[in-house]
């Protein structure tokens, strides 16, 4: 779990050294040795992330295709058939921004038995030799431990000059009305859907506006923006604190930088048509 502060729903900084505690009523009681604010008006956000001792995804010996958004790293358990095989995986990223990173750990021992970095740029193909019934710790990171964007996990490797769309994002300008869908190819993980668009050329100091509603078709599907920095993948505004079926987010564009629109939904599952505007506010 981690928080951040603000005093304008706009700019928004990390609190470092937080804490939440539990009350026996059930309430949650934020502490920090470093005081949020002394302004009238103040805003937290929170953010859960899955704890990472919760156990990870396990997969047995069958063709693996996951695509996704990394943060940090992520964690699968690959279990081995009953004999000994070759195994490849390929691991690729979206970003130029880090440099991926694949590490093999023995599930019960937690030992790493091989780290392998870039094959080519933004991918590595790695190959290794399972042990019969053995489960191994497959980790996702980049080299820095740093990285954020979104990949491709495969088993066995695909050609990626077949499927580039899956790295390649559409792109919106301000002033453009899109009429989208969410459906089963946009799976990111379990439960959960998306599409990307790349918004780009903008002026530093443009006020940009975005919104996002369900289709007349769905009007019970409630809609989710994520808006990172294109370059650093690191979150700029998003609407997960607004439920409803239209949403809508507002951020200062930076000097040279563009920005990855992320669109979901709020409820596990949801898929359907939407409308996504983007305009000067």
């Amino acid at each position: 779990m981690w928080w951040n502060q603000s005093i304008d729903l706009q700019i928004w900084s990390s609190v470092e050294d937080g804490a939440f505690d539990a009350t026996d009523n059930d309430q949650w009681i934020f502490k920090t040795s470093n005081p949020i604010t002394s302004r009238e008006s103040h805003f937290l956000r929170i953010r859960v992330e899955p704890p990472r001792d919760v156990p990870a995804p396990e997969f047995f010996q069958h063709a693996i295709r996951l695509k996704g958004n990394l943060n940090n790293f992520r964690d699968f358990v690959y279990s081995a058939n009953q004999t000994v095989e070759s195994v490849t995986l390929q691991y690729a990223v979206g970003q130029k921004a880090f440099e991926p990173k694949v590490t093999i750990l023995d599930e019960e021992t937690g030992q790493i038995l091989s780290v392998a970095t870039e094959h080519q740029e933004g991918e590595i193909l790695h190959t290794f030799l399972t042990t019969p019934d053995k489960s191994y710790r497959i980790r996702l990171s980049g080299a820095d431990d740093t990285a954020k964007g979104t990949y491709q996990f495969n088993i066995p490797p695909v050609d990626l000059s077949d499927n580039e769309s899956d790295f390649d994002t559409e792109s919106i300008a301000v002033g453009d009305v899109v009429a989208g869908v969410l459906e089963a190819t946009d799976l990111i993980e379990q439960g959960a859907y998306s599409d990307d668009y790349l918004l780009t050329d903008l002026t530093a100091g443009d006020v940009i506006r975005i919104t996002m509603k369900s289709g007349p078709e769905n009007p019970g599907f409630l809609p989710t923006i994520l808006v990172f920095d294109w370059d650093s993948f690191n979150d700029v505004v998003d609407s997960f604190d607004q439920d409803s079926n239209e949403v809508s987010v507002t951020f200062t564009a930076q000097e040279g930088l563009d920005y990855l629109i992320s669109v979901g939904h709020l409820e596990e599952n949801q898929i359907g048509e939407y409308i996504l505007s983007v305009e000067l506010q």
